[in-house]
């Protein structure tokens, strides 16, 4: 997963951390868990296919922030396993969308959980 995606994350558990803590009554927020997963799964979805597009007309150039992210000195090591083509890009969107839905609603219902073990 990207460094994006991880920070996206980090930035979700952290608000609600802040919810928890200062949240006066023990009443808390329950989250919607297919509602929070569409969420996130829109979220990188958008942010896959900027990516995906971004890679089919400016290769060079997105190819080195990628390198840069992940600390490649070289471009050589990569290049000849991205092959960028409309299958690569549906197949990678969709893919990867089941997956963060799945994940942001699981996450999602353990929350929901949990605040049912609390009250």
């Amino acid at each position: 997963m990207s460094e994006f995606f991880y920070c996206f994350l980090l930035f979700i558990f952290s608000t609600i951390s802040i919810i928890i803590m200062y949240h006066k009554e023990r009443v808390l927020m329950k989250i919607y868990a297919c509602r929070f997963g569409i969420a996130g799964a829109t979220t990188f979805c958008t942010m896959y296919t900027a990516l995906a597009l971004a890679l089919k007309f400016f290769p060079n150039q997105t190819l080195r922030l990628i390198a840069t992210i992940h600390m490649m000195p070289k471009l050589e090591y990569i290049k000849p396993f991205i092959k960028v083509t409309p299958q690569a890009i549906i197949t990678g969107i969709v893919s990867h969308t089941i997956a963060v839905f799945f994940f942001f609603w699981l996450t999602a219902t353990i929350y929901n959980a949990f605040q049912k073990l609390q009250k």
